[in-house]
């Protein structure tokens, strides 16, 4: 436990002393008062790289955003080797999906500081996030080799595997993921819809109802379970879990498509059609491949 009685007395504290302090306060949350400390030993001081990383810290955790990217910039310009700030500069970069300029930092931090496998974890995100899945699974690898039960890795490698459309490989990630005690409505959902698209269809409705046990107002299970009932000819049941999902969550472009493939069964063109544009509308294509728009080609002649 750090000291931090003399915050509330008059005594000239030291920089160090100040830093202590605002530590101590920063590990308790009390983020605007570890900041005004911290601002106090800059003031003493400021040529500290750690002080500005670490306002720059408690700036982030408050959402203050430019000001905790002012910080770390700062931490950086004074030290270039400090890889801590590199890769706090990372995480705030990636919050607000500058995917890219994170990668960067994180490269930085991973670079100077090559002991440590946590920096590559802010690489596994942000390569994904760029659709950089070869270099995601690396990521991932590296980790599992040191690290066989990692979650973040298993669940990341899973996902970059199943975004190249190898399914099996994602499965067996994430049956290790379920071997180690992560048992999630996700987890089950993701496998749910991977084996769905190798054509496993009991393995499917098993995994689903699994994850629907977990959680019953689950968008994306619901969707995928009326996915299933549509590939098994249960349009009605199809038809009634894609609506429940899409009552959840509105925005999801995959349940519009899947709806728009159920409509075509029951004959209703037009219905069909709405769905298929709000998916597009909705960014389908960008998410998860040419469907929708191969769909309005070959069903309606539309480029």
């Amino acid at each position: 436990m750090l000291h931090v009685r003399s915050y509330f007395n008059d005594t000239m504290q030291t920089e160090s002393e100040l830093i202590e302090i605002g530590v101590g306060l920063l590990e308790t949350r009390k983020y605007k008062k570890s900041i005004e400390i911290f601002t106090q030993a800059i003031q003493i001081n400021p040529a500290n790289s750690e002080v500005f990383e670490l306002r720059g810290i408690a700036n982030f955790r408050l959402f203050s955003i430019e000001e905790a990217l002012t910080d770390t910039s700062k931490a950086i310009e004074i030290d270039s080797e400090n890889h801590r700030a590199w890769y706090n500069k990372g995480e705030i970069l990636k919050y607000q999906a500058k995917y890219e300029e994170a990668e960067y930092c994180y490269r930085q931090a991973d670079k100077i500081y090559q002991h440590s496998l946590f920096y590559l974890t802010g690489l596994i995100e942000t390569t994904l996030a760029q659709k950089k899945y070869d270099e995601s699974i690396f990521f991932c690898t590296q980790i599992l080799n040191e690290q066989p039960a990692d979650v973040i890795a298993l669940t990341n490698r899973g996902l970059a595997y199943s975004l190249q459309f190898n399914y099996q490989a994602g499965i067996n990630d994430y049956l290790k993921l379920i071997e180690i005690g992560k048992r999630n409505s996700t987890i089950y959902n993701n496998m749910g819809y991977w084996y769905s698209k190798l054509g496993q269809l009991k393995k499917a409705y098993n995994n689903l109802s699994v994850a629907l046990q977990i959680n019953s107002t689950h968008p994306y299970a619901l969707n995928n379970m009326g996915y299933v009932s549509y590939l098994e000819g249960n349009n009605v049941k199809a038809l009634e879990l894609i609506n429940k999902s899409l009552e959840i969550d509105p925005s999801n472009s995959y349940a519009y498509k899947n709806r728009a493939l159920v409509s075509l069964k029951f004959g209703q063109k037009d219905s069909a059609l709405n769905d298929l544009h709000k998916a597009k509308s909705l960014g389908y294509t960008e998410e998860y491949g040419n469907e929708v728009v191969e769909l309005l080609k070959t069903e309606y002649g539309i480029n």
